[in-house]
């Protein structure tokens, strides 16, 4: 019949129209699903094997809070495990103690953005919520440090009134200790000028 398309033209029409959308699909999903943690933690057996640590261990996902507190610009590793339930580590791992580490996403296995940490005031810099715990190197990042993967549906700023209660108390140097002295991670801080 005249003006009908083949079957072979709409073919192609639904490849041309379905073909981009499914591209198009694959680069958001990270906005809404952890597409980062379906390619890398799905098996885990393979991961406790690479890692040296049980699968049980690696599985185990803990309530974390986290401090955006970069030591200069540029610092590759600005994060801070300031808060860990349970403790990663029961019989070393000390309470009032403040952990370097790399911090991503189970969504797009990137830090959490310049753009939602805001101002970089102490309320934009407190974040909690579950997160899996790796070893130092793991997926590739900074040997020296662990890796915290969070789960991005549940990991968010922690509310105002927490926020300037862990702010004060990270001022409190006394009881707080910090591993930024004992790990050497290849950062080097800036040189200040002389004057």
């Amino acid at each position: 019949m005249a003006g009908t398309p083949s079957k072979n033209g709409a073919r192609i029409a639904t490849i041309v129209v379905v073909v981009p959308m499914l591209i198009l699909a694959y680069f958001i999903s990270p906005l809404f699903l952890p597409r980062w943690r379906w390619e890398n933690m799905r098996n885990w057996e393979d991961l406790a094997q690479k890692f040296g640590k049980s699968k049980e261990q690696l599985q185990k996902t803990y309530q974390i809070v986290a401090r955006y507190a970069p030591r200069a610009d540029r610092d590759p590793v600005p994060w801070q495990i300031i808060h860990s339930d349970p403790l990663y580590d029961p019989e070393n791992d000390e309470p009032h103690h403040m952990i370097r580490a790399t911090l991503i996403g189970d969504r797009s296995g990137e830090p959490i953005s310049q753009l939602r940490l805001g101002s970089n005031n102490y309320r934009d810099i407190f974040f909690k919520g579950p997160a899996w715990r790796f070893p130092p190197g793991a997926f590739g990042f900074n040997k020296f440090r662990p890796v915290f993967v969070y789960d991005a549906a549940n990991f968010d700023k922690v509310e105002l009134r927490e926020a300037f209660t862990w702010e004060g108390e990270m001022k409190e140097t006394s009881i707080w200790t910090n591993d930024d002295e004992d790990v050497e991670d290849g950062f080097k801080k800036p040189s200040t000028p002389i004057e």
